[in-house]
């Protein structure tokens, strides 16, 4: 079955990776990289518009399979020492041989993934389905469709289902890092490929995964704040869903950034569930208590589009916002009010470059383990001020989330069309 479209007006955008939460600190060495200098290089005059953003690095050259190398991250920054983290260093300089997993085609697959709850999930879902159409290499008819609807049990079923229909191949994006992992153990014993899109899992018996390094973008938008208010003043943390994987992994590298600033004070922090009016509702509160208040990191902009909203409401200036996930509507508000800001991404298109390795898989070809998907596209480096105007789709509604990948028309399809 394929998927429906569904409401995507709650602006609740779920990345799982895990629902174990562990502690971040840094070794103090910057991971390998061929890009621009991390923005905690920087110097505390310069603004999110002036500030060289952390990019893409090269790709790293195939290896034999299963061998080591010294691939670098795409994304700089320090080696955080969580456990995903940790996983996405390991993985990263694994090679994978497929060649047991060809197969002629049309590919009959499973796509296990987060559905169409909101903007991120229902574009993931219409660039899946395209790519997928548009390559011409998968039994549509015949493809297991299952969305979590945020019961990890959903996801452990369909993964059973897709063994017991001896599926080519699953893309999945888990729920749960830790609630997945015997599911996709399973799979991997009964021969079928895994490719993880967007999450993890804590195991390393999959076969692919294409995502970013999740903790990494907490910290990097972190010492981006923390540099533009030159180290010190007051800061408001605001969060997503309280115990949901990207959320936590994002609060955690964030607070491991001003964690290095003993000038920075945390004054407020709070969970505004990726929603732009809990957001605002807390603000109002928060703005109160807190008079003095230096910038604003958030984990999802939605939350940031609802605190630069509460300021606008008090009649204050609305402070530097930097954080993750840009969403159409904070890029509309950010034009519209003159904010500063800066922003790391996490595209919900990447689903396209998810199809893409798990058809080299079925075709045999070697894949890295852990592919970071700022080598694999473009418009998803971190953007600020400056490149606003660029980044904002006025053709679309503020739940879009870039970059685009493919015409207007597949968006609108999917209800993102502009009313």
């Amino acid at each position: 079955m394929t998927s429906s479209t569904a409401p995507h007006g709650t602006r609740r955008r779920l990345a799982a990776v895990s629902l174990t939460v562990l502690a971040l600190a840094f070794t103090g060495c910057a991971t390998p990289q061929a890009s621009a200098s991390p923005a905690a290089s920087q110097g505390a005059a310069a603004s999110a518009a002036s500030t060289p953003q952390p990019t893409a690095s090269a790709a790293a050259s195939p290896s034999p399979a299963a061998s080591q190398s010294p691939t670098a991250s795409a994304a700089t920054g320090p080696l955080l020492t969580d456990e995903y983290s940790q996983q996405i260093a390991r993985s990263s300089k694994v090679t994978v041989d497929t060649a047991a997993f060809k197969k002629t085609g049309p590919f009959k697959v499973a796509t296990i993934v987060q559905g169409p709850i909101n903007g991120w999930g229902t574009i993931f879902d219409a660039v899946m389905n395209e790519q997928m159409t548009e390559s011409g290499r998968f039994d549509m008819a015949h493809r297991l469709y299952v969305p979590w609807n945020f019961k990890v049990e959903n996801q452990v079923k369909g993964i059973d289902d897709a063994i017991a229909q001896k599926v080519d191949a699953i893309m999945l994006t888990s729920l749960s890092r830790a609630g997945l992992s015997a599911a996709v153990e399973r799979a991997t014993a009964a021969g079928i490929p895994v490719i993880n899109c967007m999450a993890g899992v804590a195991t390393d018996n999959y076969t692919a995964e294409v995502n970013t390094n999740i903790p990494l973008m907490g910290y990097n938008s972190a010492k981006v704040v923390a540099e533009k208010i030159g180290g010190k003043g007051n800061v408001i943390l605001l969060h997503g869903i309280a115990g949901v994987d990207a959320a936590e992994f994002w609060k955690s590298g964030a607070k491991a950034a001003f964690a290095e600033y003993p000038d920075i004070h945390i004054v407020s922090e709070q969970y505004g569930n990726w929603s732009v009016a809990d957001s605002l509702n807390i603000m109002r509160t928060v703005i109160v208590q807190n008079p003095k208040v230096d910038a604003i990191w958030a984990g999802g902009m939605e939350m940031g589009e609802g605190a630069a909203a509460a300021y606008k409401e008090a009649g204050l200036p609305v402070p530097f916002i930097g954080g993750t996930g840009p969403i159409n509507g904070f890029l509309r508000t950010a034009i519209k009010d003159k904010l500063d800001f800066y922003v790391e991404q996490f595209p919900p298109a990447a689903s396209q470059q998810c199809v893409n390795t798990m058809i080299d898989v079925l075709d045999g070809k070697p894949v890295q383990k852990f592919t970071d998907v700022k080598t694999l596209m473009t418009g998803v480096d971190p953007f600020g001020t400056a490149q606003v105007a660029a980044q904002y789709k006025p053709q679309f509604n503020d739940d879009f989330i870039g970059p685009q990948v493919f015409p207007d028309s597949v968006y609108n399809a999917a209800g993102f069309a502009k009313k």
